[in-house]
């Protein structure tokens, strides 16, 4: 006669019952905890170069965009408030415009030298005649640097459309070609830009970014 055991399951738990118990219990192993660590330490190595150059192109991308609301903004305004509007470049730092306003809808009758130097243009909103800026700085990080790469000091709009340019002058020329304002994005080390984009500002239409 073979020898049994008889298990009752109400009172002695079945070896294999007992054994996926203990199975489905069990976390991971120390040898195991450090392959995960190590694995995720080499994925973060090898993508982290990649996202944080997506990230600086992102903010470069956002900084284009901004810029080409300010000048839209200009126009906007001088076309429903009947007076001009200047983008006034200051090299300070990577470069800023401020966005002033006239109080003549003719560029060349008003007297910018005073009405920029009334209050400055630093906060948001700065002060009455200053209606907004745009600072290059803003869009830096420890990862790259954007700054502005502009052929022209002041560019001015009127109510009629029209648009006048002073290339350092100081004297606004009537511009029936536009303009185009650069921002180029450098790495840290500097050397040459590693993009540029750009905003276009042609007279007679809204300004835009280059494609």
């Amino acid at each position: 006669m073979r020898n049994s055991v008889c298990y009752d399951s109400a009172v002695v738990p079945r070896p294999d019952r007992f054994n996926a118990s203990r199975r489905a219990r069990s976390g991971f192993t120390l040898i195991e905890l450090m392959v995960i660590v190590m694995i995720i330490s080499i994925i973060s190595a090898l993508a982290g170069p990649g996202m944080m150059r997506a990230l600086a192109a992102s903010r470069a991308q956002r900084a284009v965009y901004d810029l080409s609301r300010l000048a839209r903004r200009a126009r906007s305004e001088a076309l429903t408030y009947g007076r001009a509007y200047m983008l006034q470049y200051r090299a300070d730092g990577r470069g800023r415009f401020e966005l002033w306003r006239g109080t003549t809808d003719v560029c060349r009758a008003n007297a910018w030298g005073t009405i920029a130097a009334v209050g400055g243009c630093t906060t948001s909103p700065p002060s009455i005649d200053c209606a907004d800026f745009f600072d290059a700085n803003g869009y830096s990080s420890g990862s790259h640097f954007v700054t502005i790469n502009t052929p022209v000091q002041r560019v001015c709009f009127e109510p009629d459309d029209d648009l006048w340019l002073d290339t350092g002058t100081g004297t606004f020329v009537r511009s029936d070609a536009g303009v185009r304002l650069a921002l180029d994005r450098y790495s840290p080390s500097g050397g040459t830009a590693l993009e540029q984009r750009a905003v276009l500002i042609p007279p007679g239409a809204a300004p835009r970014v280059e494609r």
